[in-house]
């Protein structure tokens, strides 16, 4: 032990180098400050790591703000590129052009296993996903949509000018949406006097 220092060179080289401990955990420790443990670092010539990660400290369960299945479709995603990086080329067409951008995409819904991802260009994520059937096809979407519209449609009593939808103040549409009968008419009338006073 070198006089003024309170470590030895090995206790200090298992605890900084063999067990990657920090300056802050060596103190901990030892009682130590931070400026002894530097002190002692440059004096039995141990060089320093790059201030950063601990190694394992946070990787998954142990980071204390891992919340496993409670997040977003987003947060997977992001935890993924920051987890194995920003992909650069796509394993599916070989592209490697850094003009084309790149996305992990998630083979089988396991979104919070990093070994089930694969790095694809947009034009084979998408490919992918559609074909997988994960998105509806468009045809199914526009259904949907229509179906939807329809339902919303029918269940209104009143048009938005207050008139109520009675049997003979309601005209039905050719997709099978209401249309107020007073309305249209009253649109039709100033549309006529527009083109006569033009």
């Amino acid at each position: 032990m070198v006089e003024g220092l309170m470590f030895t060179r090995n206790q200090l080289f298992e605890d900084y180098c063999a067990n990657q401990m920090s300056v802050r955990q060596i103190c901990e420790k030892h009682g130590a400050k931070p400026s002894w443990v530097d002190k002692a670092l440059r004096v039995y010539g141990i060089e320093k790591r790059k201030a950063g990660p601990i190694p394992g400290r946070y990787a998954r369960e142990n980071c204390p703000n891992w919340r496993d299945d409670v997040t977003n479709y987003q947060s997977l995603h992001s935890r993924i590129s920051r987890y194995m990086g920003r992909p650069s080329d796509c394993r599916s067409c070989g592209a490697t052009d850094p003009a084309i951008r790149y996305e992990w995409a998630n083979l089988s819904g396991r979104y919070d296993d990093p070994s089930d991802y694969i790095r694809l260009c947009v034009t084979c994520h998408r490919r992918m996903d559609w074909n997988e059937g994960k998105r509806l096809s468009l045809l199914e979407r526009a259904e949907k949509a229509r179906e939807v519209r329809h339902e919303m449609a029918m269940a209104r009593t009143h048009c938005q000018n207050g008139h109520e939808f009675t049997p003979g103040n309601t005209i039905i549409r050719e997709g099978g949406t209401k249309r107020c009968r007073e309305c249209y008419l009253s649109a039709k009338r100033l549309r006529r006097s527009n083109r006569r006073a033009a």
